[in-house]
Order: structure tokens, then C-alpha cells, then sequence
């Protein structure tokens, strides 16, 4: 039974030293394989074969001999995952963050927000493509400078979108089974290294996690970063890693804030899931396993900030509006940057049609949505009744400001489902 809680780690060999019983298992059990070389990063060397004469190149290239093993490069050769669960045809894997402040006890924060990393191609196991790295592996090194591809945009889902997705697809019950799986991985991966590991008061480490999900939804530890890129690519992923280090330092209390002995439960986006023993983060039964995908209070700064960003603009549109009315021209669906103005149709609940306003649809949702930010912390009945309002309103929401609404919607009913 303690063997099985660890198999969630593909057949690994460290080559040259165990290259001999690499090639015992690859005769004996065939398959894709992927190599990777252990002292680099950004997906750099990494390479997938299906025959041992693939790999004859890369000996001579790194003049390898079974005699003489420091004068090659050590790598991993590790069995290939190849049903790899895909959205709209494409592999991704996970990058999710520990941070472990001791290691006697051991002690460990899991942080809820991460990120899902795409490729640009749609997946593929035919013999041609079994050399596109496009196709196979998810840095964000390497998926930048594919053909096509938009900077800006970039190739990350966040975590918390890919838990609602898998809960729309596979249901609740199979979700948090999965997301359960992902956090006994982490744990079950630090345990392993316990008694290996070198105790220091001093010192911390965060841990950037690389875990696949398979087509079965069973989670996969491919590798465990000890030093994560920390780099942003794009805004969300900036917001993500500043609010995480800015919560890890509060943890780690460099300042001596806290009392001694004491350590938070939780701290912002981190949540302690292990202090010599598991920690359950309620009093009571609940059907969520973990936290991890969850609603990260962090956030909420990002969502209060990209709503008053949109709010601005659309005021600039309403006022484009009223200027083309007066010298008697028709608005393009273009003002207010395609936003609450564009929308000119709309039908009630009661199902009979309606024309509204540009001018009182925007003026309404920015009357609903300034009166929800600016409620007080705890005026939950305000907040309550105002995205009631935008829920129900007369007219078609942009999805700016659905999903605003929804997040908004779901921190008022947690934060009074926990009655604060």
C-alpha cells in the first residue's frame, strides 16, 4: 500500500550510470522515451526517441563511454507519457508552487493559483512529429517561437480555469479527486526526500512543480524545480508571481512580525497543508479535498483593477457616442473598445424584446459595478444586491463583465459561507 501512494512518477533511469538497465527495459518493453538533461532548463537538450539507434547521435555528440561516465553529460531517460489529457487537441502540464520552510518538521504551504502551460501545435504520436518539439513539450522557451504565435497572448491557462473547466466536463466528484491526487503528490514527493535533506532554521525553499494529467486524470510528476523561473511573460502572470513572493515573505517572516513559534494557516494565496502531520483547512466536512484551483483572495486586486481599467474606457465610448449622435452619425460597434456600449440589443427576463440604450446600458452596469467595489469589506447584503442587479439585468453582458460579476458573485457567497 506505501509503494502504490508513489507511483505516480514514470519508469526514470539516470544515464550513462544506469544505461545497462535502460536498455534491459526499452528491449524489453519498447515505447516512447524522452531524455533530459538534469543540469539545464527552459527546455533546453531535451529530445523524445523510440529506438535505441535514435540515441547513438547523441553518445557520439556528448562522447559517452560506459568506461568513462564523468565525461558525459548525465540525463534522464524517462518513459513518455503519451495520452496526456487535451484541451481542444493540445498537451499541457501544470506548474503549481510549494513552499517549504522547514524540513524537521517538515512544514509545507501549497499555493492555490499556478498556471496550465500549452503547446501551439495539436497533439500528435505519428512517427513524424515525434521530433517537434512544438508538438510535445509546453515551455514557454520554446512555445514562443513557433510559427504563428502571439507574444502577447502566450500559452498559460490559470489553474483556477482549468479546475472550473474539468468540473463542467468530468463533474465535481472526479475534479476534486484529481486535484486531491495533485496535492498527494506534492506531499508524498517532499516526504520521500525528508530524511535526505540537510535541516537548516535559516533557510526556506519555494518548489516549482511540473505535473501532467493524463487522460484518466491521474496526475504525473515529470520534474520538481528547485530554483522556478520566476520571469513574467505577460500582466496575469506578473500579478501571479508577485503576489506569491510577496506572500511567501510574509511567511517567512524576515522581520520578525510574528510571534515566535506561531505560523499562519494561511497567508494570502498559501495554504498549510502539512505541519508534521496533514492539515485540514475547516472545522467542518466539506466536499473540497484542497484549496489548490480555488478562489485566491490575491485576485481580487487584479479583478478590482481590470474593472476600473474597463469602466474608464467605456465611459470614453459613451462619450464617443453622444459626440456621433449630435453630428447626427451613426456610432461604430467599435466605440468604447467593444464593450457595454457596443451592445445595442437586448431582451428582458420576461422575454419580450427591448431596445436599450448604449448611454443607459453602460451607465446602469457602471452604476451596479462601482456601487459593488466600493461597498465596504463586510457589507455583504450591498454587494449582494447590486450583482443581483448586474445578474439580471435587461440587457446582454460582454463577458468582461460576466466574469467580473462571477467572480465577484463567488467571494461574497464564500466570504458568507465562512461569515466574515
Amino acid at each position: 500500500a506505501e509503494a502504490a501512494a508513489y507511483s505516480f512518477f514514470p519508469l526514470t533511469f539516470v544515464v550513462p550510470s544506469e544505461y545497462r538497465m535502460f536498455v534491459e527495459e526499452f528491449k524489453r518493453s519498447g515505447g516512447t522515451w524522452i531524455m533530459k538533461p538534469i543540469g539545464r532548463c527552459q527546455g533546453q537538450g531535451i529530445f523524445l526517441f523510440n529506438k535505441l539507434s535514435q540515441i547513438s547521435d547523441w553518445r557520439r555528440d556528448h562522447t559517452w563511454k560506459p568506461e568513462d561516465e564523468t565525461a558525459a553529460e548525465t540525463y534522464l531517460a524517462q518513459r513518455y507519457v503519451d495520452m496526456p489529457y487535451l484541451i481542444g487537441g493540445k498537451k499541457f502540464d501544470l506548474r503549481i508552487y510549494a513552499l517549504v520552510t522547514t524540513y524537521n518538521p517538515l512544514r509545507v504551504y501549497l499555493y492555490r493559483s499556478g498556471f496550465a502551460r500549452f503547446t501551439s501545435s495539436r497533439f500528435s504520436m505519428r512517427k513524424e512529429d515525434i521530433t517537434n518539439t512544438y508538438v510535445h513539450l509546453t515551455n514557454v522557451a520554446i512555445q514562443k517561437h513557433a510559427p504563428g504565435v502571439d507574444r502577447n497572448k502566450g500559452m498559460k491557462w490559470p489553474i483556477r480555469s482549468l479546475r472550473l473547466y474539468l468540473n463542467t466536463r468530468h463533474g465535481l466528484e472526479a475534479t476534486n479527486a484529481c486535484f486531491n491526487a495533485i496535492q498527494h503528490v506534492i506531499l508524498h514527493a517532499l516526504l520521500a526526500v525528508q530524511p535526505a535533506m540537510i535541516q537548516d532554521k535559516h533557510c526556506f525553499e519555494l518548489y516549482g512543480y511540473d505535473i501532467l494529467i493524463d487522460s484518466q486524470l491521474k496526475p504525473w510528476l515529470l520534474e520538481v524545480n528547485a530554483s522556478p523561473s520566476l520571469t513574467a511573460s505577460d500582466k496575469a502572470d506578473w500579478t501571479l508571481k508577485f503576489g506569491m513572493l510577496n506572500d511567501m515573505l510574509d511567511i517567512v517572516d524576515l522581520e520578525g512580525k510574528r510571534e515566535p513559534g506561531k505560523y499562519p494557516t494561511r497567508q494570502g494565496g498559501f495554504d498549510l497543508i502539512w505541519d508534521n502531520s496533514p492539515i485540514s483547512q475547516f472545522d467542518k466536512p466539506t466536499s473540497i479535498p484542497t484549496m489548490l484551483g480555488c478562489y485566491n483572495y490575491r485576485d481580487q486586486n487584479q479583478v478590482r483593477r481590470s474593472l476600473a481599467e474597463v469602466l474608464r474606457e467605456d465611459a470614453e465610448g459613451v462619450q464617443d457616442v453622444k459626440y456621433a449622435r449630435a453630428k447626427g452619425e451613426q456610432p461604430h460597434a467599435h466605440c468604447a473598445g467593444g464593450s457595454i456600449t457596443s451592445l445595442t440589443r437586448s431582451t428582458s427576463m420576461t422575454g419580450n424584446a427591448s431596445t436599450t440604450s448604449p448611454t443607459t446600458m453602460s451607465s446602469h452596469a457602471r452604476t451596479c459595478s462601482s456601487r459593488i467595489l466600493s461597498a465596504p469589506k463586510g457589507s455583504l447584503s450591498a454587494r449582494t444586491s447590486w450583482l443581483k442587479q448586474l445578474r439580471t439585468a435587461s440587457f446582454p453582458l460582454p463577458l468582461w463583465c460576466r466574469a467580473s460579476t462571477v467572480c465577484l458573485w463567488r467571494s461574497s457567497s464564500a466570504a458568507a459561507a465562512h461569515g466574515s
